[in-house]
């Protein structure tokens, strides 16, 4: 009875260590996609700006050839 405890005992700590184990891993995980996600964000705010920045550019353009056609 009493080694039969002590296999139990063994496994419960066996598995709490396990669960501390892959709690510490999510919070890790949690911090880098979030890591992830503010660099997507700041990706597609500069191509955003690239765009819209192109765009405004060929608008220019074109405005200066149907001037000039004129």
């Amino acid at each position: 009875m009493l080694c039969e405890l002590e296999q139990v005992k063994r496994e419960l700590y066996n598995q709490i260590d396990l669960n501390t184990n892959l709690s510490n891993d999510k919070r890790v995980l949690n911090s880098q996609v979030a890591l992830v996600e503010e660099e997507m964000q700041m990706t597609i705010e500069s191509y955003k700006s690239v765009l819209e920045a192109s765009e405004s550019d060929a608008e220019s353009d074109c405005g200066k050839a149907k001037t000039e056609l004129k």
